[in-house]
């Protein structure tokens, strides 16, 4: 910083404080909130290097030119203008004291965990914690494995399959495998607990679904995972129905939408349902700095749901 004037330095030192620190002092500032935003908006993830060996990287954002494009950009407008799909608000004020207690006196579970999270002040029907509950179980999750070896007729692997691989990993020899394991399943419910409960901020992905956004579907981003992960599971049944609606054009496609373009938005990455036709005019318009997620690829799901270490770069 310029010291010719004093006067100005003085006041900018006061309105931006960080600007009359030293770097030791910068450096020892610690702030929890603050951590947490910056890890949402540039998170560290594992990449292998060329010596085959995992190493911390920030997390590349997905479509960096999309902003570039006049259509995609009109698009991004349309997804962060529309209000997401969710209902009146759950709280004490619209059910009453007495409907609470009833819940809270029902037999019925799952009555009486909407009755908790209204007394916490949580919506039990925000569109974020409903979708909590499709978190994928640990074995999903990135747990270190590397590609596997393919099935003949190209089957693809299941979730018992992977089960039975983590019980045989070498690493995993001896009487403590049990209670790893488990460790690491509670630590997955917690994690399902802190989303469902609104406790604390997370990633999220969002499919936008044309028209009017109405079926576009959140999907928090949990512990051992990334965007690009979420959406992958989210699809994992071949049969799971696409999108029929081009989120850019309103067009619609009979086979389904094929292509899923992603987009990064500091802690939110928007999908983008995009036809044939369009997906051919972004190409050539730009050649590089768009990403897509190919439904029809089901590489991922026969390589045995390989660790994104391995799979992205």
């Amino acid at each position: 910083m310029s010291s010719k004037n004093p006067g100005r330095r003085e006041e900018l030192g006061r309105r931006f404080p960080a600007l009359s620190m030293k770097s030791d002092e910068l450096l020892s500032v610690v702030d929890p909130l603050a951590e947490q935003i910056l890890a949402l908006h540039q998170p560290l993830v594992n990449r292998m290097t060329r010596d085959d060996v995992k190493g911390l990287r920030r997390a590349r954002d997905l479509s960096p030119l999309a902003n570039e494009h006049p259509v995609i950009r009109a698009s991004l407008d349309r997804a962060r203008n529309n209000e997401p799909p969710s209902c009146h608000p759950f709280t004490m004020e619209y059910y009453g004291e007495e409907a609470i207690r009833e819940m809270e006196q029902s037999a019925n579970p799952y009555r009486r965990k909407i009755a908790e999270a209204i007394r916490m002040g949580v919506d039990p029907f925000d569109s974020l914690s409903l979708h909590s509950d499709e978190f994928p179980s640990r074995v999903l999750r990135n747990t270190g494995r590397p590609p596997q070896p393919r099935f003949p007729k190209g089957r693809e692997y299941t979730e018992q399959d992977l089960r039975d691989h983590d019980r045989n990993r070498r690493y995993y020899d001896g009487p403590h495998v049990t209670r790893e394991i488990a460790d690491a399943d509670r630590l997955c419910e917690l994690d399902y607990d802190r989303i469902a409960r609104g406790g604390f901020p997370a990633q999220t992905v969002v499919v936008h679904n044309a028209p009017n956004d109405v079926g576009t579907i959140p999907y928090p981003v949990p512990l051992w995972t990334t965007p690009e992960r979420v959406l992958l599971l989210a699809w994992h049944d071949p049969e799971t129905d696409r999108y029929a609606e081009c989120w850019h054009c309103q067009e619609w496609e009979d086979t389904g939408i094929r292509w899923l373009m992603m987009v990064s938005c500091g802690a939110t990455l928007r999908v983008l349902p995009t036809c044939r036709q369009c997906r051919r005019r972004f190409t050539r318009d730009l050649p590089d700095g768009l990403d897509y997620l190919d439904l029809d690829d089901r590489s991922f799901f026969r390589d045995g749901w390989p660790d994104d270490a391995y799979r992205l770069v």
